[in-house]
């Protein structure tokens, strides 16, 4: 018992180091913009809080930190419960029955690959064949749900696919730690923006969820470049 509440005490104090002054202020000033934008939108709680769930996840997720997979998962149930309100039943079941229980193996895969020196998860980076496999897998699953969500009813099937199939491919990309999986935030960051933006424009959608999209798709960048770099320090050393 001593050693299990030991372990956790570490866990949680890591999650404290190791942060750069320009990190510390990109986690505050997301999630306080999109709080108050939100806010100013007169955007029900729900939705906000979603929102500032979803920014300091993918900013903690960019970061390296376990806790990003507790924060994210607390985001997902919410966004489900917005998303279910638009139509995007693509989003829904992506979010409940996969994102969720993906949150707990994120933990358990990155707590046994963190960095003693940098408390971060210990980055890395694909090689040309799986990367040609991950395109290919990609194209193939956005086309195979295309099909699915347009039997449900749902609205824009096709883009909603693409997100989805995507986010899926994404998710255990970040959790086997490839830097790559930035690339296909942006491109899932990308499409929901026009998603999100099309909702918006016809009454179903939330300005919240719409600005937490347009903050994602520049922390794909950010991180990117971060992980990349990370990565190749890495292979050097």
């Amino acid at each position: 018992m001593r050693h299990s509440s030991s372990r956790i005490y570490d866990i949680i104090k890591n999650e404290f180091l190791g942060w750069h002054r320009w990190e510390i202020l990109w986690l505050l000033l997301t999630s306080t913009a999109v709080g108050i934008i939100a806010s100013l939108y007169k955007d029900s709680l729900t939705a906000i809080t979603a929102a500032i769930c979803g920014i300091s996840a993918s900013v903690l997720t960019g970061k390296g930190k376990l806790s990003a997979y507790i924060i994210g998962g607390t985001g997902r149930v919410l966004y489900a419960l917005i998303a279910l309100k638009a139509c995007f039943y693509g989003e829904v079941m992506l979010n409940l029955l996969y994102f969720v229980p993906m949150e707990f193996y994120g933990i358990y895969v990155w707590s046994r690959n963190m960095d003693q020196g940098t408390h971060e998860v210990k980055k890395k980076s694909m090689n040309r064949r799986q990367t040609a496999l991950l395109g290919i897998t990609v194209a193939a699953a956005t086309a195979s749900y295309a099909f699915w969500l347009r039997y449900l009813g749902g609205k824009l099937p096709l883009l909603d696919s693409f997100t989805n199939a995507v986010s899926i491919i994404a998710m255990i990309v970040t959790i086997k730690r490839y830097a790559q999986t930035w690339i296909l935030w942006l491109m899932v960051n990308t499409v929901s923006i026009i998603m999100w933006t099309i909702s918006c424009l016809h009454g179903t959608g939330s300005p919240a969820i719409l600005i937490m999209w347009c903050i994602y798709l520049m922390n794909s960048v950010i991180m990117l470049i971060k992980w990349m770099h990370e990565a190749r320090k890495t292979f050097n050393s």
